[in-house]
């Protein structure tokens, strides 16, 4: 800014007596010298951070720096025959991009992006791959060799639309789900209390226990807090669960055992034999790229029921 009011100043000065002279506008070009040398590298690492979330800030950037050089603009202008500068320009760009697109092939420096996504209900024995890309390539081709698009809230009651694709997959015999082991089974005024301790094994970020049958809970601890049960069904959330697990009491009406569904979002891909590893030149794709979609690659959701039975020795 200090700079670009220098050329402006310098301008006006020599514009008193009529309009700038090819030497006084060089002169102002010079002053933008700062600006190309300052800001482009900014503009690089701004690209490189918030990608095209950021267009408009870089879009700003780069008419700051067109407007240092409107000495050279008009300078050029004045040249016989300019138009056939601005043809040799773009003549040069055209064969610059071609040369870009010859040699800026995939490689592990600059990898093509693709999503993934592995649900499975360990219950039933049912598992799909699942993916919002918008077209299929050579690596994941293996998991949609037939390309077909589906709706998936049935898998994932938060997913809407039929854009997805979907395709059957074999249940990855790593995944265990969520289990309970039984601590104490006993009666206290009337009421059934169950206290067991819950492991998630797969290691989710984020698992939810919600009730789909049985004997409604009445009163609920988990890790010694104590929680007040909320409008049916009954469900706990948590995050991060950890790798020790939560003890957790329940308190029900008498009647049938509770049962409920785990739900857990876990980081990461199955371990499933016969599937091709990405390849060096391609990656997960981030969670920066596309704003408005549902699924994130390298996640997996993993569903099973889990039964609080009559003794804690058959917690399931």
């Amino acid at each position: 800014m200090i700079f670009g009011a220098g050329a402006l100043l310098l301008l006006l000065a020599g514009s008193r007596k009529g309009e700038p002279g090819p030497g006084l506008l060089l002169a102002a070009a010079l002053f933008a010298a700062p600006a190309l040398c300052l800001l482009p590298p900014g503009w690089q690492q701004l690209m490189w951070m918030i990608n095209i979330l950021g267009a408009p800030i870089l879009a700003a950037l780069v008419v700051v720096i067109l407007l240092t050089l409107m000495p050279v603009m008009s300078l050029l202008a004045r040249v016989r025959r300019s138009w056939a500068l601005g043809a040799a320009a773009a003549v040069l760009s055209l064969a610059l991009l071609g040369a870009g697109l010859l040699i800026g092939k995939p490689c592990k420096d600059r990898p093509l992006m693709n999503s993934v996504v592995y649900t499975a209900d360990l219950d039933s024995g049912k598992a799909f791959w699942l993916s919002e890309d918008v077209k299929v390539d050579e690596w994941t081709q293996q998991f949609f060799p037939k390309g077909l698009r589906a709706p998936i809230s049935d898998l994932l009651p938060w997913a809407h639309g039929d854009h997805y694709l979907r395709a059957e997959a074999p249940v990855a015999e790593s995944l265990r789900g969520v289990r309970a082991e039984g601590v104490r089974d006993e009666t206290v005024d009337g009421k059934r209390r169950v206290t067991m301790r819950l492991f998630a094994h797969d290691a989710p970020y984020r698992m939810e226990l919600r009730q789909t049958g049985g004997a409604p809970v009445t009163a609920a601890t988990v890790a010694g807090v104590a929680t007040t049960p909320g409008k049916d069904p009954f469900s706990l959330s948590f995050e991060l669960f950890p790798a020790g697990g939560y003890e957790v009491v329940l308190e029900t009406e008498p009647g049938d055992p509770p049962v409920f569904e785990a739900f857990a979002s876990v980081y990461g891909f199955p371990s499933i034999p016969g599937v091709t590893p990405r390849p060096a030149h391609m990656v997960p794709e981030p969670n920066t790229m596309r704003n408005g979609i549902t699924l994130r690659s390298q996640h997996m959701y993993i569903t099973n029921r889990l039964e609080i039975a009559a003794s804690p020795a058959d917690l399931q």
